[in-house]
Formats: structure tokens, C-alpha cells, sequence
């Protein structure tokens, strides 16, 4: 996806979202009846009001604002790519939440650059969204710790 406007990164912020939150659910099929699992599925339901927020700003904001052009934000680098096994080992399961958290975190923190965000909402949630990116794997880091010998 071409991201050169301010509502083209909206609409891919969105569909990374869905991305996320489409990986945690199948991160859940591998992690059944685990505290994991819990963890992940509610992952996944955080995602999903995720991509309801941005949605609401994307409906709020001013239409000239959406047209508003962006440059060098490159979206191949932020999409999230997963792989899963039924039997995936535990480092494996980690890593891959660890990366889905990874890119989002970088994606926000770019687009708040590339973008120059005018609009105080707008980049308050950005930013929001980028720090609960940071909580959820310093969470992801703890469990790991405590899951694996």
C-alpha cells in the first residue's frame, strides 16, 4: 500500500491493525489453555478497538487533512508476516509477538516523523498507540521469562 497522504497512513494504520490482531488470534491456536493464550487473546481484542479509534479519527478530521501529502514512509517495512506451526516452540511464539509489537511501535513512531502531525489528537493517539506498543512487549518480555526454563 502507497502510503502519501495523511489518510492513506490512517487507512494502512488501520489495516496493520487488523494485522495484529489477526496474528494474535492465530497466535492463540498455537498457546491454547495457557495464561498465554489469555494474554494473546487479549492482545487481539485491543487491537481490534485499535483499529476503531483510528477509525474515529479518520471520520472527525478535517478532509483537507486527509489529503495532506506524505512522503518516505515506506510501507512494506511495517507489514506483519507470521508463520505459524502447531507446534511452534515457545522461543518461536515470543519472538513473533515481540516482532508484531516491534513494528508497530516503529510504524507510529515514523509516521508521527514523516508525517508532522499538525493536529494535537492525531499525534496524542499516535503516540498513545506507540507507547502501549512499548507496554504490551515489556509484558510480552516478562512472560517470556517466566514461560521458558
Amino acid at each position: 500500500m502507497k502510503i502519501n497522504t495523511f489518510g492513506s497512513l490512517l487507512s494502512f494504520a488501520m489495516n496493520l491493525e487488523k494485522q495484529a490482531e489477526e496474528s494474535y488470534l492465530s497466535l492463540t491456536t498455537v498457546t491454547k489453555n495457557t495464561p498465554i493464550c489469555d494474554l494473546f487473546s487479549g492482545y487481539a481484542r485491543r487491537y481490534t478497538q485499535r483499529q476503531r479509534i483510528l477509525e474515529e479519527i479518520r471520520q472527525r478530521n478535517i478532509n483537507v487533512v486527509l489529503l495532506e501529502p506524505i512522503t518516505n514512509l515506506d510501507s512494506e517495512q511495517y507489514v506483519i508476516t507470521i508463520n505459524i506451526g502447531r507446534e511452534m516452540d515457545i522461543n518461536i511464539v515470543f519472538d513473533t509477538a515481540l516482532n508484531i509489537e516491534s513494528k508497530l511501535k516503529r510504524f507510529y513512531c515514523d509516521a508521527l516523523q514523516v508525517a508532522g502531525i499538525p493536529l494535537g489528537e492525531v499525534a496524542r493517539t499516535l503516540r498513545k498507540l506507540s507507547i502501549e506498543n512499548d507496554e504490551h512487549r515489556d509484558i510480552l518480555l516478562l512472560q517470556r521469562k517466566n514461560a521458558t526454563p
